[in-house]
């Protein structure tokens, strides 16, 4: 049972580049003033490509709001994964499609209101969104995860 659940966490980095901001109070660059950011924005130019962090099932993958295009996925055990202000989605990708970890589920863009392309994600537990910098641990070196903490915990602007 814990073999599968540890399938399902969403435990990886959703794209290849750095964090560029973090969770929590953050001045948005839209709006001029610091609103809750509930995930991590990496660096992305658009088309890069985007990967599901656990196992699951897509429960959303359609235009929706500030996100702009965005997939969810739903990993069990009350985790879902949030990838928004994608370019386009992956072959395939719908409600109902089952993905493993490391599938290519889209490509990063800068749909919905943002200041450019990114990739903005978000982890939630049990219907809350969490730290998503808590939950990336199976493809990251201590050094990386450091250097990731010093960047969130100094940048005080969201992307979106």
């Amino acid at each position: 049972n814990n073999r599968d659940k540890l399938k399902h966490i969403p435990a990886i980095k959703p794209t290849k580049g750095i964090v560029l901001s973090g969770f929590g109070m953050r001045l948005n660059p839209i709006l001029g003033y610091r609103t809750p950011h509930e995930g991590l924005d990496f660096r992305a130019n658009i088309g890069n490509k985007i990967f599901a962090t656990g196992d699951g099932t897509v429960k959303y993958a359609d235009l929706k709001g500030t996100y702009g295009r965005l997939v969810v996925i739903d990993h069990e055990y009350g985790y879902e994964s949030y990838y928004a202000h994608l370019s386009s989605y992956a072959k395939g990708i719908k409600p109902g499609k089952k993905v493993k970890r490391g599938d290519l589920i889209g490509f990063s863009g800068q749909s919905g209101r943002v200041e450019g392309p990114h990739l903005h994600y978000e982890v939630h537990q049990n219907d809350k969104p969490v730290d998503p910098l808590k939950y990336i641990f199976a493809d990251t070196t201590p050094e990386e995860y450091m250097m990731y903490k010093d960047i969130v915990e100094n940048n005080h602007k969201s992307m979106d």
